[in-house]
């Protein structure tokens, strides 16, 4: 499966892990060069992928028809066995090959004791009602300081410097995913669309900062936006009940009684649900849902209520007040973000000559 997602994310050129018909197109000669040519009618090829006929490719589908075609990476280590897989998309292998890897994994139950009462993986996990897993949002707030008094600047500027190992002052979103995942010890509760879209909300936000990097004139909204579409996330995670990342008509009417709790009354569900889909797929995936939680100003009923932590923006700035939206801009060119970067060089300075 490592071997597969390589090639879909290879594909997926916008990293939103979904592929659309333009990035498909655009993948031909990849494709080609894996042992499948789609020939002179992507779209058609596009459509038998597309399962579930949402307009885009998950990786599931995407995986089930890689198996199909027996695609092979050109740059893995063609490891003996490597290419059979299993699982959810089992039924696209041999029926020697599953029955072989069933027989396997019966023997190994059975001579280990696994899935057997209680104490398995995740038992340890911290579950609220229903399931749901507990956000210790203080200590999320202590890990990710996006305040701006004295203590939370300083410790900002700090964390900066971990986030950016090589000191270039640039923070790419492979640097922020493993500092916030590995060194902060965040994985269990920052998801990776949570990081995608905050982090292309920071970056964006000042007009004249790169396009493909954090600054540390953006690195407090960034922190402030992680935070921001983790609360987003975790409602979203509550509506989809299926946890396959997506909400579908059934899941999201059944989450009128918590949406009401969150702010907002559903008096139809079907036509808030056809004004959340906004691309007409029949599914609400996460960009949607946070765009509208935005608009209807949603709260999390069980997170700390930390200030500016409701206020988005990036790839959703529009559902911000215009005000919001200005100061962020003012705050990454001059403001806060200017004073962290002339203080932070002081520091830097300041280091450099205790150890010359």
């Amino acid at each position: 499966y490592m071997e597969l997602y390589v090639m879909f994310d290879r594909i997926d050129s916008s990293n939103d892990r979904r592929i659309d018909r333009g990035e498909f197109r655009q993948a031909s000669q990849l494709l080609k060069q894996w042992g499948v040519d789609v020939g002179s009618n992507p779209d058609a090829v596009f459509g038998t992928i597309d399962a579930d006929g949402g307009g885009m490719i998950l990786f599931d589908e995407f995986a089930h028809w890689a198996i199909e075609q027996k695609l092979d990476l050109e740059d893995d280590d063609d490891a003996p066995d490597a290419g059979q897989g299993s699982g959810l998309i089992s039924a696209s292998l041999p029926i020697s090959v599953q029955q072989k890897h069933k027989r396997e994994a019966n023997d190994r139950r059975r001579t280990s004791g696994v899935g057997r009462g209680k104490g398995g993986a995740g038992a340890g996990a911290a579950a609220g009602a229903g399931g749901n897993t507990v956000t210790d949002w203080a200590e999320v707030a202590r890990k990710l300081p996006w305040g701006k008094d004295d203590q939370s600047t300083a410790a900002r500027r700090k964390l900066f410097r971990q986030f950016d190992p090589n000191g270039n002052g640039y923070l790419s979103l492979a640097e922020v995913d493993k500092a916030v995942c590995k060194d902060l010890q965040l994985q269990s509760v920052v998801s990776k669309p949570v990081l995608i879209r905050a982090f292309q909300a920071a970056k964006d936000v000042r007009p004249g900062g790169h396009p493909d990097y954090v600054e540390i004139q953006e690195f407090r909204l960034l922190l402030l936006y992680i935070r921001q579409y983790m609360e987003l996330y975790v409602m979203f995670d509550r509506i989809d009940s299926s946890k396959d990342r997506r909400v579908d008509r059934a899941e999201f009417a059944a989450a009128v009684p918590l949406l009401t709790k969150w702010g907002v009354t559903i008096a139809d569900s079907e036509a808030a649900f056809d004004e959340i889909d906004a691309d007409g797929g029949g599914m609400i995936l996460f960009d949607e849902f946070a765009h509208w939680a935005i608009e209807q100003k949603l709260d999390l009923e069980d997170d700390d209520d930390a200030p500016e932590a409701g206020q988005g923006s990036g790839l959703i700035s529009a559902s911000l007040p215009i005000s919001v939206q200005q100061k962020h801009k003012r705050e990454a060119n001059e403001g806060d973000g200017q004073a962290e970067l002339e203080e932070g060089k002081e520091e830097q300075e300041q280091e450099q000559q205790q150890e010359q």
